[in-house]
């Protein structure tokens, strides 16, 4: 078993990005919504530009993958 670590963003960011893919806005809205209080919480709301891309591509036929690296300061 992996004792691997997630951040709640990154936890929150994989169902939002789930609910994206099959094309439940109405679930990944509640979630960006999530999205938006972490980032701001942490005074990093860079990482929501990915956020709003996989938004953006899942109305398209794109699919975008969502992967956020926080920068190291």
């Amino acid at each position: 078993m992996s004792s691997t670590k997630h951040t709640l963003f990154e936890e929150v960011s994989a169902v939002f990005e789930r609910a994206c893919h099959e094309k439940d806005f109405a679930l990944a809205e509640h979630l960006l919504s999530a999205l938006e209080t972490i980032a701001r919480r942490q005074k990093d709301e860079r990482q929501l530009d990915l956020a709003y891309l996989v938004l953006a591509a899942s109305f398209e036929e794109g699919e975008v993958s969502l992967e956020y690296t926080p920068s190291r300061h």
